[in-house]
Formats: C-alpha cells, sequence, structure tokens
C-alpha cells in the first residue's frame, strides 16, 4: 500500500503513469478508482502509526478488550445522512432525480448557498481535502444507528452500505473544523496531515485512534454511539465524516427517520409516499427524541 499520496502508479490497461485524482486514465480511459479512495489508500501507513500508538495507550488503561469490542461495533457502522424533508421529497418523488452534491446544485443553479460561516467558504476547504474532485464529494455522518446530525436536517438516511462502500471513505471529524484544528491554510503550500482518513473495511481502525482516550475498561457498549457522534447546545458537534464519491439515488435509501416534531403537511406528505418507499424496500421510521 503507498504511503505517499503525491505517488503515482501505472495504470493497469496501458501502463501509463496516473494522477492521484479523478477516476479514469488520462491515456485509455480504464476505471482506476475512486478518488477519496485512492487517497485514504495512500495514507494507510500514517493511519497505522496512530493506530499503533492508540493501542499502546489503551493498553496501559487495560483497556484493550473494550478498544476491541468498540472497533468491531464501528466496523458494523452505518452512513447517514441528514437533510430536511423538502430536499429529499423531489428525490423520493422520482427515482430519476439523484441527490446531487452541494456544489453540484450551485454550479447548476439548483441551489442557492446559504448565507453561514460553513457555505461561504466551504469551497476552499473541501478543496484543500479533495484539490481537483471535491464537487463530487457528498458529506455524511459514521452512525451505529439510523441517526446522524440533525444540524443539517430532520430527515435522517440511512444508506445501503453494500451500495455505497466500494465508494465512501471516513473523515478525523468535520473537514471545516478539521483545517482549523490543524491550522492548515486553505490558500498557499499549507499541507493537510495525513493519516486522518481511511478506507471503509478501516473505519473502525480510524475511530480507535481519534477516540481512544475517550476509552477506559468500564466503558460499556451502550456508550460507543455518544462517544463516536456528539451533539449538543454547549459543545460543538463533533462526528466522524463520511465522504461519499458521486451521485446518490434513491434504491441506495435504506432508512429513512423523521426526527422531532413535524407540522401536519409534512407528516401528511411521510404517509402519502409510505407505500412507495416501502416498494423500494426503504423504512419509513419516527422518532420524537
Amino acid at each position: 500500500m503507498l504511503c505517499d499520496l503525491e505517488s503515482r502508479l501505472n495504470c493497469s490497461e496501458c501502463s501509463e503513469p496516473l494522477p492521484y485524482y479523478g477516476t479514469v486514465c488520462p491515456v485509455c480511459s480504464s476505471f482506476i478508482g475512486f478518488p477519496n479512495v485512492r487517497k485514504a489508500e495512500s495514507e494507510e501507513c500514517e493511519l497505522n502509526s496512530r493506530y499503533e500508538s492508540a493501542t499502546n495507550s489503551l493498553e496501559v488503561k487495560e483497556a484493550t478488550g473494550v478498544s476491541q469490542e468498540f472497533q468491531e461495533a464501528v466496523n458494523s457502522s452505518n452512513v447517514v445522512m441528514a437533510r430536511s424533508l423538502t430536499q429529499i421529497i423531489p428525490v423520493i418523488d422520482n427515482e430519476n432525480q439523484l441527490v446531487a452534491t452541494f456544489h453540484r446544485q450551485v454550479g447548476a443553479n439548483a441551489r442557492l448557498a446559504e448565507q453561514n460561516e460553513f457555505d461561504q467558504t466551504r469551497e476552499a476547504f473541501e478543496s484543500k481535502i479533495y484539490p481537483y474532485d471535491y464537487k463530487d464529494i457528498h458529506y455524511a455522518a459514521l452512525s451505529l444507528n439510523n441517526i446522524g446530525i440533525s444540524y443539517f436536517g430532520n430527515c435522517h438516511i440511512k444508506f445501503k452500505n453494500d451500495l455505497i462502500r466500494k465508494r465512501s471513505t471516513v473523515f478525523e471529524e468535520n473537514t471545516y473544523y478539521f483545517l482549523k484544528k490543524h491550522q492548515v491554510q486553505t490558500t498557499g503550500n499549507s499541507k493537510v496531515p495525513k493519516g486522518f482518513r481511511a478506507v471503509w473495511d478501516q473505519r473502525g481502525k480510524l475511530a480507535v485512534c481519534k477516540l481512544h482516550s475517550m476509552l477506559n475498561s468500564e466503558t460499556s457498549s451502550e456508550e460507543f454511539q455518544g462517544i463516536i457522534s456528539c451533539e449538543d447546545s454547549v459543545k460543538r458537534t463533533d462526528f466522524i465524516e463520511v465522504h461519499i464519491y458521486g451521485n446518490l439515488h434513491l434504491k441506495s435509501f435504506d432508512v429513512i427517520t423523521a426526527v422531532g416534531q413535524l407540522r401536519p403537511p409534512e407528516l401528511a406528505l411521510l404517509d402519502a409516499y409510505r407505500a412507495k418507499l416501502e416498494g423500494y424496500g426503504i423504512k419509513l421510521e419516527r422518532t420524537v427524541t
């Protein structure tokens, strides 16, 4: 496995050197993999170094068993994307309607950027993480249940892992806060530190690297969800971010959970589409908390 993001492999079809961005060979157009996955693969050595340090710390705390249980739980975790009901109704109503990324929607004049610190600067910080591919990346949260981050909306979409796993990677935290924490400038030659992202099947390892200080010999499995995802009005929302390459289709949805109090029109809309969703094998659930 490569340890240098700047390294180039040769195309398996035409043997030409490959860039570390894009999905096809520039010479023969053969598929070369998803760019976020290739970036994560290239940082495996740095991730393993962090993991070794984390496991040594857990051993000192006599929390190795808990850590292994935690890692196994995260290795079975889900991708959950929270959106408003109004954003997902068009996708439910018409299966030819894809869920495009924020940047693709803005570029197509299909939505406006909001007047907040995230939308006004996200092109800068997302392009720092994916210099050439940021427009094709979706952002979601890792979860041990069907609930994601409510800040982004009251309808939580859990995806079918088999349909997104090959193009999904996990990242230490929200990219905006990650760059701020590590004082990475969005302009110039400031480098993004390595070892803070992982391929899908190593999401448990990344979680241990990030959260080992919150584990001890007394930690119970019931606490795991609150450890990997924290959302309250006092502390900054913190979670392991999932990066999904490309558009999303309704048939990749597994469960849609409406969270909190809904207005009567919203309840009516959900009930109207319940039968259609069930026909696609998509569960529709509600929770008030």
